[in-house]
């Protein structure tokens, strides 16, 4: 891992790497590491230059390719596999309503439901759109529901999204 906190949300709530793994960690912040889980290899050094000075050491980029290249053919079957196996949860009528239903159903515009039940309601899908958004719901007299498409990609999230999963403890960097 490079420059990772390994928090709640790169690690699916604690439960990647796997039991197992052997784990490597490049963080140029020395305070970082063993923070979650104690890495097998430490490396302190600037993720650019410490990442070519690794990738001089590994095998050629087209052997790992061709290496690889039967399983990343299966990729597409083995998700096809995976959403037959969980199709039942996704459409499935228990109750109370489980998180995998409701995620399917989540694609709702709120805006549109708050305006059917007589409130104010604004989808912001694209960036530019946020700011006069919320001034817009700040003029509006009585209730808006601002429904904002946000991404699900912990990877395009900020840097210490998921430290409010630890304790903060004097002398922790946040952020």
């Amino acid at each position: 891992m490079i420059g990772c906190k390994l928090g709640e949300i790169a690690t699916k709530r604690y439960t990647l790497p796997g039991p197992g793994a052997v784990i490597v960690q490049l963080d140029i912040v020395a305070e970082e590491f063993g923070r979650t889980v104690q890495p097998d290899v430490l490396l302190w050094g600037d993720a650019l230059l410490g990442v070519q000075d690794l990738r001089a050491g590994l095998e050629p980029a087209a052997a790992i390719g061709a290496r690889l290249a039967p399983r990343a053919a299966d990729v597409a079957r083995r998700m096809a596999r995976w959403w037959e196996s969980v199709a039942d949860r996704l459409h499935c009528d228990e109750s109370p309503v489980s998180v995998a239903r409701l995620m399917t159903e989540s694609d709702l515009n709120y805006a549109d439901i708050a305006r059917s039940l007589g409130c104010h309601g604004v989808r912001v899908d694209h960036p530019a759109e946020l700011g006069p958004a919320l001034r817009q719901a700040l003029r509006t007299p009585g209730p808006t529901v601002l429904d904002v498409a946000v991404t699900r990609d912990p990877a395009a999230m900020l840097p210490g999204v998921d430290n409010r999963a630890r304790p903060v403890t004097a002398g922790d960097r946040i952020a």
